[in-house]
């Protein structure tokens, strides 16, 4: 288990401070926040290479924070594999420690078997970084610490190796805390996110409590949130939900009141803790599509006309002007079945309960 209790470090420009973060026994945390942020700062605290103002870091309830990195039980995976050149594969895995029996599991685990008596220079990128991954965990650290380990890795090779780290973290169940930019590797990586904004700890919580209810504006924006308008909150005298909407329910008694959300070209039903100036987020994938307009207890319904259609992955994005622009997500099973293209009128329907509102 990893703990941090009130750790601060001047930065010059802000001052990173966790006042508290526990990483669980086999966990994996994954850190996100943009540029200059303080993500790669943080990782060098925990592995010794900085020292922090004040605070503690605790391993296993050790507190490690005064101790030289190769005394913390902590190892570190970097964008680069930096393997030693002179050594073959077997010499670069065994560096650290000569333990036949783990190495042969690490071996098997990575799919490495092919490569021991080769040289680092002749691998491929996502060779390198799984030989990278063996050396780190052949000290059998407490804590495996990841710095954008996945970034330099050709998008074929990306997937593989993370899906290798996977089985290992699976099997080994090593408590693991990566800082990534990749929202994706995020979602697939975390038991666990975390979000830091100049050196704040902003939100924290499962990857779909993050990136479907992000705590702010300000996240939303950064996870790129489609939806997030800006207009006023007024309250309006009733409760208008049917007794089924439990999560209406749950909002309405932890203080927030039924209101409408206006902007300048539309009006939405909402639930909302304040009036006055606001914002509203509507997830795409909470907003329901359609060709005529359908019977619902949802209060928010409008009608629209598809300005785009564009192919995302496995989904389709479709944006529709309905006084606002909504972004919504359908498969593309259904953009067939319903003959959409560029200038359909729509409908779209979703619950004043789904608005997530700042």
């Amino acid at each position: 288990m990893l703990a941090i209790e009130d750790l601060k470090r001047s930065l010059g420009h802000f001052v990173l401070e966790i006042p508290k973060l526990v990483v669980d026994k086999g966990e994996t945390f994954v850190l996100l926040g943009p540029t200059g942020a303080g993500k790669s700062s943080f990782l060098e605290l925990l592995a010794g290479f900085d020292q922090p103002d004040q605070g503690r870091i605790l391993v296993n309830g050790c507190d490690v924070s005064s101790l030289p990195p190769d005394q913390r039980q902590i190892s570190i995976l970097f964008q680069e594999a930096h393997l030693f050149p002179h050594l073959d594969i077997r010499e670069n895995i065994q560096y650290g420690a000569n333990d036949s029996i783990f190495f042969d599991q690490l071996v098997d685990l990575l799919g490495l078997q092919q490569l021991l008596s080769k040289r680092g220079e002749v691998l491929s990128g996502g060779e390198r970084q799984l030989v990278a991954l063996a050396r780190a965990l052949m000290v059998r650290p407490r804590i495996l610490l990841l710095d954008e380990p996945f970034s330099s890795i050709d998008p074929e090779n990306r997937k593989t190796v993370i899906e290798a780290f996977r089985r290992v973290h699976s099997q080994l169940q090593i408590t693991s805390l990566a800082v990534t930019h990749n929202f994706e590797e995020g979602l697939y990586l975390g038991h666990r996110l975390g979000i830091l904004m100049e050196g704040k700890l902003v939100q924290t919580g499962t990857p779909q409590e993050v990136f479907f209810r992000p705590a702010t504006p300000e996240i939303a924006r950064f996870l790129g949130a489609e939806n997030l308008f800006a207009g006023r909150f007024e309250s309006t005298s009733d409760f208008p939900h049917t007794s089924d909407d439990l999560e209406a329910k749950t909002q309405w008694e932890e203080g927030y009141f039924s209101a409408l959300f206006r902007t300048d070209s539309a009006t939405l039903h909402v639930l909302a803790d304040h009036e006055g100036p606001g914002y509203a987020l509507v997830q795409p994938q909470d907003i329901t599509l359609s060709l005529e307009p359908i019977r619902s207890s949802a209060l928010n319904k409008f009608r629209g006309k598809i300005e785009n259609v564009t192919l995302r992955g496995s989904i389709v994005q479709v944006e529709i002007n309905a006084g606002l622009v909504f972004k919504v997500f359908i498969t593309p099973q259904s953009l067939r079945d319903m003959k959409l293209d560029k200038g359909s009128k729509v409908y779209l329907t979703f619950k004043a309960s789904s608005v997530k509102t700042y």
